[in-house]
């Protein structure tokens, strides 16, 4: 009915579609839109393949990571305190704490002030144990003095080298004498409590050997 090389009716519409079809770029083909990945760990955002591997908000404009995976960032941390400059524990060691004074009347009034060993001047002004709170009584350089032994693990406490007078439980300090745990000493208007951490119970051992 038809001859050869005539095409049949709607034969060239289909031809049509057929050619527009192919002049069309493929899907991930340059020019064909994005790449549509067959990872299902991967993800297109904006015609780029992302892993979901990739926290939300991170920068993703950077050049992509070398091979081995997740870098591992180290922190170093802070460096060993330090006291007035110096290694913390070296400094401590040299002179550890034997006790304490604690201001429980009068200027200065909640203040603890370590002991050392050997001998602790005490004054407003003092090298040893500095009660500089403005009580005009005390005297500056050195009101009274607690004494340390490591040897017999014990504390004594003698006048000072002014006129000033220094009381241990009401009483005035003639002479050196033993401190007992909990004593109240009175230092101008100034009243401190005794408490030892070193005594019959503990001791710095290697501490005692290098100060007795």
């Amino acid at each position: 009915m038809f001859g050869r090389g005539v095409k049949q009716p709607g034969m060239a519409g289909a031809d049509a579609r057929r050619d527009a079809a192919a002049a069309r770029p493929r899907v991930g083909e340059r020019g064909g839109g994005p790449r549509i990945p067959t990872d299902p760990a991967t993800q297109v955002i904006g015609g780029r393949a992302r892993s979901s591997l990739i926290p939300p908000g991170a920068n993703t404009d950077t050049a992509e990571p070398k091979a081995g995976g997740l870098k591992t960032r180290v922190w170093a941390g802070d460096k060993t305190p330090t006291v007035a400059g110096r290694d913390a524990a070296e400094d401590l060691m040299t002179d550890p704490v034997v006790g304490w004074l604690v201001v429980v009347d009068g200027p200065g009034k909640g203040y603890a002030a370590k002991l050392g060993h050997g001998q602790n001047h005490i004054g407003r002004a003092s090298k040893h144990v500095a009660l500089n709170f403005g009580d005009e009584q005390m005297s500056r350089d050195c009101h009274a003095t607690v004494v340390y032994v490591p040897k017999d693990r014990a504390f004594f406490i003698r006048q000072g080298g002014g006129r000033s007078i220094a009381y241990v439980d009401g009483a005035p300090v003639l002479s050196p004498q033993r401190l007992k745990p909990m004593s109240r000493i009175g230092l101008g208007a100034t009243t401190l409590v005794f408490a030892p951490l070193c005594g019959e119970d503990f001791a710095w051992d290697e501490g005692d050997k290098n100060h007795g």
